[in-house]
C-alpha cells in the first residue's frame, strides 16, 4: 500500500474500498506479534462460507477446513460474475431433463 491512498484522500472523488487491520497481540507479549491488512473478504469468509466454524482441536484439521473455506469462497466469486443479476437465467441455460416413464429412485418404496 502506497503512502499516497492515506495520504489527503479528502480529495478523491470518492472514498477507497473499506480495509480492515488484522492485529494480533497475545496477553503476555509486549508488542503484537502478527498483522495483516484485508478488505471485507475475511467477513464473508467467516459469514457466508463457515471459516469461524471450526471446532476442531489442531492445527491440519483447521488448515483443510480453512482451505475448503477459500476454495468454496473463491468458487463463489468466480461464479457471481458468470450469469446477469436478472431474468429467468435457470430456463435460458439449462435445458429440462426428463426422467424415464416409471423412473424410481433408488430406494423409494414400489408404487402400489
Amino acid at each position: 500500500m502506497s503512502s499516497a491512498s492515506a495520504h489527503r484522500d479528502y480529495r478523491l472523488p470518492e472514498s477507497p474500498p473499506e480495509e480492515w487491520l488484522r492485529i494480533e497481540w497475545p496477553k503476555g507479549e509486549k508488542e503484537p506479534t502478527k498483522n495483516c491488512l484485508s478488505r471485507h473478504n475475511y467477513l464473508e469468509l467467516k459469514q457466508q462460507v463457515g471459516l469461524g466454524d471450526f471446532e476442531g482441536r489442531g492445527w491440519r484439521g483447521f488448515h483443510h477446513h480453512a482451505t475448503m473455506s477459500i476454495v468454496v469462497y473463491g468458487f463463489l466469486i468466480s461464479e457471481r460474475g458468470a450469469f446477469p443479476s436478472s431474468g429467468p437465467v435457470a430456463k435460458a441455460l439449462f435445458r429440462q431433463f426428463a426422467l424415464p416413464k416409471g423412473y424410481r429412485p433408488r430406494g423409494a418404496a414400489a408404487a402400489a
